[in-house]
């Protein structure tokens, strides 16, 4: 029986769309607000013809009411042959096998909103349009896609959206004066280069892509921003340039993956999103070693390449709860360890370690950069870091063996860097740092947590972890510990109270900072390979999305 418990209605997301061989794939997640053990969730035709989903938990999705969890938000995947099929509903079945038919949500990834009446989506070779709990499906015909972007359009200017109406006639100008070409996006953060992004962006440039354009994203105002220009065509992120070139994009190719890097255009997304066309490619900025599943998943980040360096961090995101296969997931290397050599060491060691997210105030609207903690000083972080940056028997140990150090703090704790003094022998470094060329000129690490360590790694280099707030750490982030042990798979002593930190760094300066057979070996092990040809296997990845759509 239609209808019943449509009091309450339960509620169905398109998470993601596509057409393929005249196949409509949907992956999303139903929700419902009642106490069942069981139902199903079915799809079904203008003819009553009814399509099953399979369907899974998500473990990073659960509802809650005031008496406490009640109902985990369920993954599905549904394949509907559309040979014959023009309106399409989804159904929500009891187990006392009643139904009604459920609202639909559009997630981010979905061409269709709720923001517009006129709301349509192009895939292949078809037109779908979203009315009320249907949606309907056409053939693509010129006139069918005139008719929906005039309503559209119309629609947005009934609402007083010029500028949304403006981008969408710009970008089909746009698209036909660059029809020969495929544009390729990169970006490390907006107002920083020096990762994955730019390492991959100059061996694009050093290489023939073909009928491939590269452009790089970056603020205008950033001290990068006139050194990328000396290596290729840069676009200055938030010009209506940017604008056109996303809206344009078959590849977003990004080191980070906040929401500004999947979408240019904040809250007016909704608006512009049928005009997305990219794949996104996470280069990521540091190697996963921890459970980064309640975020980077499929149904919040909908990654099309996961660039791995490791072979347990592959697996790890396979295996996990990510809901990537190893279609997406591949072992390629990370570009910037291109750039890792250990021929240029000098007795320097520095000291890195990560950020807490509960030592850092909010960021402020005016300026971009985080508000001043007038507490900092006060936490066992900053007191453990000065000590040691003061510490007389680490330092005439330093003389002695002809070693100069620097402190680095994280760049969210860069407002407070002038609460630290420096020495003759330790320096405190203000500004944006370049990791890859300290990464090649120091001969020894001192970090925690951060993932700066795996490429310090990659050189053999010396590693000291000084973890003295392990449980409060873990506590205060937003991952779960992952695969990876630091005693049994670090790279260097696991120190755990501050004079046993202090004895670790000595004992390595003493040995000249030359990393032990032990540690050497968990090196081998760890990493996919140890080559400069990272780069090349990531272009050769990424050449690959298209291949395999294809196919």
């Amino acid at each position: 029986t239609i209808g019943a418990h449509c009091h309450i209605g339960p509620y169905c997301e398109f998470t993601d769309v596509d057409i393929k061989d005249n196949v409509l794939e949907i992956t999303g997640q139903a929700d419902y607000w009642i106490y069942e053990d069981d139902y199903k969730i079915l799809f079904e035709d203008q003819n009553g013809t009814e399509y099953y989903p399979t369907y899974y938990p998500l473990p990073f999705r659960t509802r809650h009411s005031l008496l406490g969890d009640y109902g985990d938000v369920r993954g599905y995947h549904v394949s509907i042959p559309l040979a014959g099929v023009r309106r399409l509903r989804a159904v929500f079945e009891y187990k006392n096998g009643e139904r009604c038919y459920m609202m639909i949500g559009y997630g981010k990834f979905c061409q269709l909103t709720h923001a517009m009446d006129s709301s349509y989506g192009l895939y292949d070779h078809h037109i779908l349009r979203a009315k009320g709990k249907t949606i309907y499906v056409q053939k693509k015909t010129r006139k069918r896609y005139r008719k929906c972007e005039r309503r559209y359009c119309l629609e947005l200017v009934k609402k007083g959206y010029f500028k949304e109406c403006f981008y969408r006639y710009a970008t089909r100008v746009f698209r036909k004066i660059h029809s020969n070409k495929k544009i390729w996006l990169l970006s490390d953060r907006i107002n920083l280069a020096r990762d994955n992004g730019e390492a991959l962006f100059q061996y694009l440039n050093r290489i023939d892509t073909g009928n491939v354009d590269v452009y790089f994203d970056i603020s205008k105002k950033c001290s990068d921003y006139e050194r990328m220009k000396q290596i290729g065509k840069v676009v200055p992120h938030g010009s209506f340039r940017y604008c056109m070139y996303f809206l344009s994009a078959d590849k977003i190719i990004s080191a980070h993956i906040d929401e500004y890097v999947i979408n240019a255009f904040g809250v007016k997304r909704d608006y512009l999103k049928n005009l997305f066309r990219f794949d996104f490619v996470f280069l990521q900025h540091g190697l996963t070693k921890d459970d980064l599943s309640g975020w980077v998943n499929r149904f919040n980040k909908n990654i099309s390449l996961f660039v791995t360096a490791a072979k347990p961090e592959y697996q790890s995101i396979v295996d996990g709860n990510y809901f990537y296969t190893d279609k997406e997931v591949k072992l390629t290397g990370f570009p910037r360890f291109d750039n890792l050599v250990a021929n240029k060491t000098k007795k320097q060691i520095i000291i890195l370690p990560t950020w807490r997210k509960q030592l850092a105030n909010s960021i402020d609207q005016k300026t971009g950069q985080r508000i001043y903690n007038d507490t900092f000083k006060n936490s066992a972080f900053f007191k453990f870091y000065d000590r040691l940056i003061q510490d007389e028997r680490l330092l005439d140990c330093m003389r002695e063996h002809g070693y100069t150090g620097k402190f680095c703090l994280h760049v969210n704790h860069m407002e407070q860097i002038g609460d630290y003094h420096g020495n003759d022998v330790i320096q405190i470094h203000e500004g944006a740092l370049n990791y890859q060329k300290e990464f090649v000129e120091n001969a020894l690490m001192i970090t925690d947590y951060s993932s700066v360590a795996f490429d310090f790694a990659y050189m053999k280099k010396s590693l000291v972890y000084a973890q003295f707030d392990r449980e409060a750490f873990f506590e205060g982030q937003t991952y779960d510990e992952g695969y990876f042990n630091y005693e049994t798979d670090g790279f260097g002593p696991v120190c755990y109270d501050y004079e046993t930190t202090v004895q670790s760094i000595i004992d390595a300066i003493k040995r000249d900072c030359e990393m032990s057979e032990e540690y050497k070996k968990r090196v081998d092990n760890f990493y996919y390979k140890t080559d400069t040809d990272n780069c090349k296997r990531v272009y050769e990845a990424i050449l690959a999305i298209d291949q395999n759509k294809e196919a």
